[in-house]
């Protein structure tokens, strides 16, 4: 959708629920991805496809830290990376 809207409207309404609404998407896919592992147990797991939040917030330092919760090697994908199965 388009709208032509007056910056105040923008700035106070369409905005923080914007944000608010990411922040609740962002939160539920983090606890799918981690729900997700933990259940199916796999040896290693793989994170691709991440958006700017996620690459803004360091990948490879998120696949670390759910390693060390879940117990689970995870691993951060990365442009031309190749894995032997």
């Amino acid at each position: 959708m388009i709208v032509r809207a007056p910056a105040s409207f923008i700035n106070k309404t369409l905005w923080p629920e914007f944000l608010e609404i990411k922040a609740a998407l962002d939160g539920y896919l983090n606890e799918a991805t981690e729900r997700i592992i933990r259940e199916a147990k796999p040896r290693l797991a793989i994170l691709t496809h991440y958006g700017m939040t996620v690459w803004r917030a360091h990948p490879w330092e998120l696949a670390e830290d759910l390693s060390q919760r879940i117990g689970t090697e995870v691993k951060a994908a990365r442009d031309g990376m190749s894995l032997e199965l």
